[in-house]
């Protein structure tokens, strides 16, 4: 997450570690969705999906 944050985001350190998850989450999506538009995806019928880390097997 910071490297996207940082890097994807353009962010610095202190303003990632400031932002809500709630922002962060609306920024990773709106870049997702730009990038997306930008260069295409490999499969139009793949949707993002979101979830919690505990929904993953395992932890």
């Amino acid at each position: 997450m910071l490297f996207f944050g940082t890097v994807e985001l353009g962010m610095t350190e202190e303003q990632f570690w400031n932002t809500t998850p709630r922002k962060f989450r609306a920024l990773m999506d709106a870049a997702i969705e730009y990038k997306q538009m930008l260069y295409g995806s490999s499969d139009n019928k793949t949707k993002l999906q979101f979830g919690y880390i505990d929904q993953i097997p395992g932890w």
